[in-house]
């Protein structure tokens, strides 16, 4: 918050809106022609002040992320309507990849990624001038078209996505290290690099 703005040095000074005036109950019996009297002054510093803080926004505006480093890197997490195990399979898998490599002419590098029988993990990074949700959204529609095709009824997706804004190349390489083992989690494979569907469209790196 900015420092308060001085007031004008007029206390009891000459002002030509009392120039001429006759005492008052407000001035006070003491109170001579061509003086500011102490309560305009107050009242008129008070006035300052409100005017002042009015001017101050309510809310700081929001930096846009990275603005200083470049395009940012975002973690998305996109889940199938109620968790419906329909994604694992090779048409879905290469769909995801060609509408990724599309994206590189506008800008948005898709990176590595897992899908998952009911959700799907990858890492994106986005131009400045681009929003992340508008692709999401061509994404979801892309990859229903395909589960259509697969006689998958609608609806498929659950509302919106979950994003995580990478700050450092630390984060990056834990979400990765983490999600790359998830099939082992869940059971589906023994090994990491025996789950068919994970890889890495475009090559990102923090930095």
């Amino acid at each position: 918050m900015g420092a308060l703005p001085l007031v004008p040095p007029l206390s009891f000074g000459t002002t030509a809106q009392h120039a001429g005036s006759l005492p008052s109950r407000r001035h006070g019996p003491f109170y001579k022609p061509g003086k500011m009297c102490r309560a305009c002054f107050q009242g008129r510093k008070r006035r300052v002040i409100f005017n002042h803080m009015q001017s101050i926004p309510r809310r700081p505006p929001r930096m846009l992320p990275f603005q200083k480093y470049g395009q940012p890197i975002w973690f998305v997490t996109l889940g199938t309507y109620d968790r419906k195990p329909v994604l694992n399979n090779v048409n879905v898998a290469r769909r995801f990849q060609e509408f990724g490599k599309q994206q590189k002419l506008r800008g948005i590098a898709f990176g590595r990624y897992v899908i998952m029988p009911d959700h799907i993990h990858f890492f994106i990074r986005i131009a400045i001038d681009c929003k992340l949700g508008t692709t999401i959204g061509f994404l979801k529609k892309v990859l229903s078209k395909t589960l259509k095709q697969q006689g998958v009824l609608m609806p498929h997706w659950q509302p919106g996505f979950f994003d995580h804004l990478i700050r450092d190349a630390e984060s990056y390489m834990e979400k990765w290290d983490y999600v790359y083992c998830n099939p082992v989690r869940a059971g589906l494979v023994e090994s990491a690099d025996e789950w068919s569907y994970s890889g890495e469209v475009v090559s990102i790196q923090y930095g």
